[in-house]
């Protein structure tokens, strides 16, 4: 889906605004702007949650929209099912 004119321009003025609080060695407060304003990638939040776990995704204040959008509302609630797949079926065998 292509963004608008103004929705790249509401991007790049919130990068700005990122860029000028770490100059101002406000990096605490940019790292909270840039989890709240910037969603996080699907795959991304899939991997913290997976590694990190789900208490500290919710708890971390990053944007899951992405997340949500993809996988559906209760995403970070269901099991694991990429590895329990790989666990289930065990290795991959080629050429048998």
């Amino acid at each position: 889906m292509a963004q608008t004119r103004e929705q790249i321009h509401e991007g790049l003025q919130l990068r700005l605004q990122i860029i000028a609080l770490e100059d101002a060695g406000k990096y605490e407060e940019a790292q909270a702007l840039r989890k709240a304003k910037i969603p996080l990638p699907p795959y991304t939040a899939k991997l913290i949650r997976d590694q990190i776990g789900v208490e500290y995704l919710r708890n971390s204040g990053y944007d899951l929209s992405l997340a949500e959008a993809k996988f559906g509302k209760d995403w970070l609630d269901r099991p694991n099912g990429w590895r329990g797949r790989l666990n289930r079926a065990g290795p991959a065998r080629h050429g048998n």
